[in-house]
């Protein structure tokens, strides 16, 4: 009785961590991948690369800002140059966590340094107002958010308490989105 207990619970314990593995290997497939994901919901929506700018590393101030769409594959680049604001922004979840964090911090009465931002730049007061923008959401709404979590026939498993840069990259979360037209039921 006690050795057949114990060939259930070692099977059992076999299955579970095949499953996991599972689970966390297809997180890795390129299709899943979030960054892959939105070209190709820009193509199907016929998204003009254009009218996106994206929360990331602005290369040429070294500092958190709003770049131009020029592929999800990297979040580096340009300044979103274009006058007025945007169409779509893509805001992944580090970048946001972030200013975020700024913000309720600034809330609280903490003064940012220089030293804060180490090691880029701070982001500008133009990029700074244009998060409060999308966090009061006043003329911009989430109209779709992008996520590739680990799972297996539909039931998501815990990465939370995995710290892997590799799951950073392949867990990303990336939410999209979209100035309101003036007018629209959603404006206010």
């Amino acid at each position: 009785m006690r050795g057949r207990l114990l060939v259930r619970l070692l099977f059992l314990t076999l299955l579970y961590s095949a499953t996991y593995t599972y689970a966390f290997i297809h997180v890795l497939e390129v299709e899943r991948n979030p960054r892959f994901v939105i070209a190709r919901w820009m193509e199907e929506n016929a998204v003009d690369e254009e009218t996106v700018a994206v929360l990331g590393h602005d290369i040429t101030t070294n500092s958190l800002g709003f770049i131009k769409y020029d592929g999800m594959d990297r979040l580096s680049g340009q300044a979103y140059s274009k006058p007025g604001y945007p169409r779509f922004i893509f805001l992944p979840s580090g970048s946001s966590e972030i200013l975020d964090q700024y913000l309720e911090l600034t809330a609280d009465g903490y003064t940012y340094s220089q030293e804060d931002w180490w090691p880029i730049a701070p982001p500008s007061e133009e990029t700074i107002r244009l998060f409060e923008n999308l966090s009061e959401k006043d003329n911009y709404e989430i109209v779709r958010v992008f996520r590739n979590k680990p799972q297996f026939n539909g039931i998501q498993f815990d990465t939370e308490r995995l710290k892997f840069d590799t799951f950073r990259l392949t867990d990303l979360e990336i939410l999209v989105y979209e100035r309101k037209l003036p007018g629209s039921r959603t404006d206010s």
